[in-house]
């Protein structure tokens, strides 16, 4: 795991950022902050497989992850704003929406295996979280009305 963690941190300093500054309690869990997003990256290995994990043969391979909590689910308008989310997730790239029903709320996640990806596709996935999240919230938030999920603070 030593080494998926340094291509994270690697990627984490190409794009300009200390990766020290970012680094959880936990190994393999960083937090970057975005204009006022948090965004967490995370690389594990899966205890257990299950019916969603799409590994070639039965053999687990590390998992990388990437979420930035975006705003909470509307109130009104809520098959159009989800209908937005579905047309957008085509258009996106390296990222894509996912709604949360129990906890109301909408996030901006990449999630794929972690073996196959280079620093620089990391780099990529971070970054385009990152972008869509600045870039989209303001629309969202004059269309629905929607509210920015408040998170912990960096390194908390």
């Amino acid at each position: 795991m030593q080494n998926f963690y340094k291509q994270v941190e690697d990627a984490i300093q190409t794009l300009g950022v200390n990766p020290e500054d970012t680094r959880c309690s936990n190994p393999g869990e960083w937090l970057l902050q975005k204009d006022f997003f948090e965004i967490y990256v995370d690389v594990w290995m899966p205890k257990n497989t299950n019916q969603w994990q799409a590994f070639a043969g039965d053999k687990s391979s590390p998992i990388f992850q990437v979420i930035v909590p975006f705003c909470q689910i509307p109130t009104m308008h809520i098959e159009q704003f989800n209908q937005e989310l579905l047309y957008l997730n085509f258009h996106l790239y390296n990222a894509s929406f996912m709604l949360n029903k129990e906890q109301n709320t909408v996030a901006i996640h990449s999630k794929t295996i972690a073996k196959e990806l280079t620093t620089e596709k990391i780099a990529e996935k971070i970054n385009s979280c990152g972008f869509y999240a600045e870039s989209l919230f303001g629309y969202f938030e004059e269309r629905y009305l929607v509210k920015k999920i408040e998170t912990e603070q960096p390194n908390s």
